[in-house]
């Protein structure tokens, strides 16, 4: 990261995000809230969909995700992203892959993607040390 070249690109996106937002709020202008709102809400949303195909996954197994079942025109909305084991063991597999990976690894699912994405809201897993 301090690498010179890095951080002149982390520097010029950092600059690049702050100038969208800045000129954002500017263009909001009294309704500026309402932007701020919808950004927690999707940082909010992007944070518990991400950490549902690895509640309560084994910490000694990085590749381990969770595959949620899903009906097929709603995985393919998501990309098949539901099928996230198989992203995690075929990381550079197209989305288009997924589904035959899967089935080729004649794995199964965890559980249905409502529930399981809605489970982790019971609060955080403590392991035995």
């Amino acid at each position: 990261v301090l690498d010179p070249k890095a951080l002149r690109h982390i520097r010029l996106d950092a600059s690049g995000v702050l100038l969208c937002l800045g000129s954002s709020l500017w263009l909001y202008s009294r309704h500026a809230w309402l932007l701020v709102v919808l950004l927690l809400g999707r940082g909010l949303l992007l944070s518990i969909m991400d950490n549902a195909y690895h509640y309560g996954t084994p910490l000694d197994a990085p590749r381990y995700a969770l595959n949620l079942a899903l009906p097929r025109p709603l995985s393919a909305l998501i990309l098949n992203f539901n099928l996230h084991r198989q992203h995690h063991l075929h990381p550079a597999a197209s989305w288009r892959q997924l589904p035959r990976l899967f089935a080729k690894a004649q794995d199964g699912y965890d559980g249905s993607y409502l529930a399981l994405t809605l489970r982790q809201l019971r609060g955080p897993l403590f392991q035995d040390p």
